[in-house]
């Protein structure tokens, strides 16, 4: 049996949801964290259907929340655990790559894709960022096309566009 908890609340950008498990350590480890509520619908249903019994638990995280908050705040890079509980090799190996982008940093798809081990698939690359289950903590909006341009992003282009702005800005204070 898979004893999850799930959440959401209002922030900066928009209310976020979010899905965590308490697992062998201290802190929580969150597994979905996103601002659509149709895809934070859809994600418990894919759990459903990949584990034999999953048990959901109307509760939040004050560690998640108020880590999510600093961020968004007080300009704190956001280090949450996390742990995947879908995906496939490739795109677990992209979002892992991903959570690599330091702090007001950004990467190619290209290059995402070459640092992950795979030279020709930018593409695909594209494509497992999105399926990236938890935004900001894997730092998907880090990765903007070669050309510049920032590119698709799950939780909305004007939202990435102010994480990016957000960051640039607040690395510089560093």
């Amino acid at each position: 049996m898979l004893n999850l908890n799930k959440s959401s609340f209002k922030s900066g950008i928009g209310t976020l949801y979010y899905i965590w498990i308490h697992d062998n350590t201290d802190l929580p480890l969150i597994v979905y964290l996103g601002n659509s509520e149709k895809y934070y619908k859809d994600y418990q249903q894919t759990l459903g259907l990949k584990y034999s019994e999953v048990v959901f638990s109307d509760r939040n995280s004050t560690f998640i929340e108020e880590a999510i908050k600093n961020y968004l705040d007080n300009k704190e890079s956001l280090n949450i655990p996390y742990r995947f509980l879908t995906g496939s090799d490739f795109e677990k190996n992209i979002w892992k790559k991903t959570a690599e982008i330091p702090f007001g940093q950004v990467s190619t798809y290209k290059e995402v894709a070459e640092n992950a081990g795979y030279r020709a698939a930018w593409r695909a690359a594209g494509s497992a960022l999105g399926n990236n289950p938890v935004m900001l903590v894997i730092p998907c909006h880090r990765v903007i096309k070669s050309s510049g341009e920032i590119g698709r992003y799950g939780g909305g282009e004007k939202i990435k566009a102010l994480l990016l702005e957000h960051e640039a800005v607040h690395s510089a204070d560093k």
